[in-house]
């Protein structure tokens, strides 16, 4: 099953866990940098309620509102937001990607900007390659026991006090592990194993932290989790 290509579709509740094409959708973000913070502790929260079919919300934000007002509001009296900055919107595309379905209200040919739609291709393809395989290796087990596909880390090792602790990167299954950076200067924890670099294609051992790691402004860092016997 592509999770791209089905005709998918959301609900705002459940009292069980849906089977797809029934994704339940997360709440309506704004489109501000706070809101794409949130987004990778929804959806793995999401995942440990029993919801692994998660429905993101647009990239770049569903709606955009910063003033405080006494008259009601819903999220269906907003207008469309207008269109986030570059750098927000690759940001939350690199997220996404990562995520069991994309939506968007504005899509990258809206910017008409060579660099936003060459980040965007890159982006896709890795999907495309690498996303969408363990995405469907992981689907039976969430359908048959509400596993989710977009875990915290302390799944891959509970008995790790640095993955108990980490709230800013997640995993696919327990064989892709992805680590967006926020800021300059974040740090990149990789559990026990043999992990190969998703941008660079070194491999690297576990148990470490990788402190000053670097990333250029259209890549997110990613893991995959390779043999343990793998020799580098």
């Amino acid at each position: 099953m592509d999770l791209d290509a089905q005709r998918i579709f959301g609900i705002s509740a459940a009292a069980s866990t849906p089977k797809p094409p029934t994704f339940v959708s997360l709440p309506p973000m704004n489109s501000t940098w706070d809101s794409l913070r949130t987004l990778v502790t929804s959806a793995v929260k999401s995942g440990i309620l029993g919801y692994p079919f998660l429905m993101s919300g647009a990239v770049g934000g569903d709606y955009h509102f910063t003033r405080n007002t006494t008259k009601m509001m819903t999220f269906y009296s907003l207008d469309s937001p207008p269109l986030p900055s570059k750098e927000l919107y690759i940001r939350w595309m690199q997220i996404a990607i990562f995520l069991p379905s994309m939506s968007f209200v504005h899509l990258p040919l809206d910017y008409q900007d060579p660099y936003v739609t060459d980040v965007m291709k890159d982006l896709m393809n890795t999907r495309q390659k690498t996303v969408i395989p363990v995405l469907k290796k992981f689907l039976k087990e969430s359908l048959n026991n509400g596993l989710p596909l977009i875990r915290p880390m302390w799944m891959l090792d509970p008995y790790d006090y640095n993955c108990i602790n980490i709230n800013d990167e997640f995993t696919i299954g327990d064989e892709l592990l992805v680590a967006p950076i926020m800021e300059e200067g974040s740090e990149i924890y990789l559990p026990a194993g043999v992990w190969q670099d998703g941008i660079d294609g070194t491999i690297r051992k576990g148990n470490i932290w990788l402190h000053q790691y670097k990333v250029p402004k259209e890549k997110i860092a990613y893991f995959v989790k390779m043999p343990n016997n793998t020799r580098f």
